[in-house]
This record gives C-alpha cells, sequence and structure tokens, in this order.
C-alpha cells in the first residue's frame, strides 16, 4: 500500500516536471515569445555596447608603445615583450566587462522570468486528482 502510494507520489512530480520542462522549452524555443529576446541580447545589444567602446584608441600604436614601454621598462626584453601584452589584454578586458555584465545580467532575468511563466502554466500537483492517494499510476 504504501509502495504504491510512493510510486504514485513520484508518478505526478515526474509528470509535473515534464510539463514545466515542455511549457520552458516552447517559451524559449519561441513558439511563444521569450526565446527571440534572449537572442536579441546577443545579437544587437552587446554587439551595439561593444561599438560604443574607444577600442580604436585603446589598440593604437601609441597606446600599445606606452604600455609596453610601462609594462616592461624602457629596456623591453629582447623576444617579446610579455608583460605589455598582458596588460594591454587586462585593461582590453576590463573595458569590455561592463558590456558583457550587462548581457548576463538580461539574459539572466529573462530566463528567470520565462521560468516563471512556464512554473505558472504548469499544474501543480493539486491540479493532479487521486495522484496523492496511489490512484494514477504509470504504466505497467
Amino acid at each position: 500500500m504504501i509502495e504504491m502510494l510512493i510510486q504514485g507520489k513520484l508518478y505526478t512530480i515526474m509528470e509535473i516536471c515534464r510539463l514545466f520542462d515542455q511549457n520552458f522549452i516552447e517559451h524559449l524555443d519561441e513558439v511563444r515569445t521569450g526565446g527571440d529576446k534572449v537572442y536579441n541580447v546577443f545579437d544587437n545589444q552587446l554587439p551595439a555596447a561593444l561599438k560604443r567602446l574607444q577600442f580604436d584608441r585603446q589598440l593604437s600604436m601609441e597606446n600599445i608603445r606606452k604600455l609596453v614601454t610601462e609594462a616592461d621598462g624602457y629596456q623591453p626584453h629582447l623576444i617579446a615583450p610579455e608583460q605589455g601584452y598582458h596588460r594591454l589584454i587586462e585593461s582590453t578586458l576590463v573595458t569590455i566587462r561592463g558590456p558583457a555584465e550587462a548581457a548576463v545580467d538580461a539574459t539572466h532575468s529573462i530566463l528567470k522570468d520565462l521560468v516563471h511563466k512556464a512554473m505558472s502554466e504548469t499544474p501543480t500537483s493539486g491540479d493532479f486528482q487521486g495522484d496523492f492517494q496511489g490512484n494514477n499510476r504509470p504504466p505497467v
């Protein structure tokens, strides 16, 4: 008797998870609006934010020469000014950090909204009549 009750609960839980997954995927795959919002963040918002940054000034020969000289001193290494390259890459990563974090935050907000929508459309255990009494078991 208890085993049947446990199987009924497990079946109900699995069915709720399956329905939630189906609803969430429908939202993400643009059957319902949602997935296009995520694409918009990476196809439009992030590239626009990166274009507004001043990479041409940051990557100018004058700035590169200055960074390499400051990092490696006035007697640079004979083979490669590695510290200068490191600082150049680091400064570029610091520059793009803001737009990248904004894209992650926007995507997080969109996905969180989609989860809430999918949850509201997914029936709860109370919506399955008799499941917790073991009356609605999976087929054998």
